[in-house]
């Protein structure tokens, strides 16, 4: 893993942090945290998307060493079978189309895992108006926020970092065959060896999206977590302050004492 690129990350999330200190706000710490990782997230995904459109736009040019090493191995796979019995094209589309569907259901997963987090997204998006309505507390003419309902919007925080950490562009090889494109190739049988390379292509490409997303169903499960910690965090404030709010006869009974 490039390290690096996290600085991307770190530095805006830092700077924007700083920068968001000297506004004056009622919420202290959550402004400058809230607005510190969007900008940080944000400059990361486009600082990342740079980079791959960079790379797509660089036309990689194959030299006649590297064809001649991609028949080589071709060579090598056939030269390693045993030369008193056929080699069977079956079982190599055999063992091709078996890579190809293990990597399907491993791309599948990724799709799952990210349409629930889209889901889960929207949702914890729509919740939080109910801050504004069960989260607010009155003294007087003040309008205050208490500590649970500040302990909740942590909570809710916690868990759009883990969507957004599920949501994250995600990069894996593609396995490419331009090597092989040479008369060579084409000029004997070598179908058993192609299935072989890009069976073992499709393996190497399949550990490589499973190594990316193998942490999204523990983050998933942390954002299931934090939501339903912040909406009981909540629904106890919202009886807390109907249990201590002054009822009409207390308020009748407080006046006739007064007069």
């Amino acid at each position: 893993m490039n390290w690096w690129r996290f600085v991307f990350l770190i530095v805006p999330a830092a700077g924007a942090a700083v920068i968001a200190t000297f506004i004056p706000t009622e919420t202290r710490w959550v402004f400058p945290s809230i607005v510190g990782l969007g900008a940080g997230y944000i400059v990361y995904q486009l600082a990342d998307g740079i980079r791959a459109v960079r790379r797509g736009h660089q036309r990689r040019t194959i030299s006649e060493e590297e064809r001649a090493a991609a028949y080589a191995e071709l060579r090598a796979i056939i030269g390693r079978l045993d030369e008193s019995k056929a080699p069977s094209v079956e079982t190599a589309t055999f063992l091709l189309d078996t890579e190809k569907d293990s990597f399907g259901r491993i791309y599948a997963g990724s799709d799952n895992l990210e349409s629930k987090a889209t889901t889960l997204l929207g949702i914890v998006a729509g919740a939080t108006s109910a801050f504004g309505v069960f989260g607010l507390a009155k003294e007087g003419p003040a309008v205050v926020t208490p500590p649970v309902i500040f302990t909740a919007f942590g909570f809710i925080i916690v868990s759009i970092v883990a969507l957004l950490y599920m949501l994250r562009a995600k990069t894996f090889g593609i396995p490419d065959m331009a090597q092989y494109l040479t008369a060579a190739t084409v000029g004997e049988d070598n179908r058993v060896a192609l299935s072989l390379v890009v069976a073992e292509r499709y393996s190497q490409m399949r550990e490589q999206l499973r190594r990316e997303i193998e942490a999204e169903p523990n983050a998933l499960f942390i954002a299931y977590a934090a939501i339903a910690v912040a909406a009981t965090l909540v629904v106890l404030n919202t009886f807390t302050l109907a249990n201590h709010a002054p009822t009409a006869s207390a308020k009748t009974t407080g006046i006739q004492t007064q007069h």
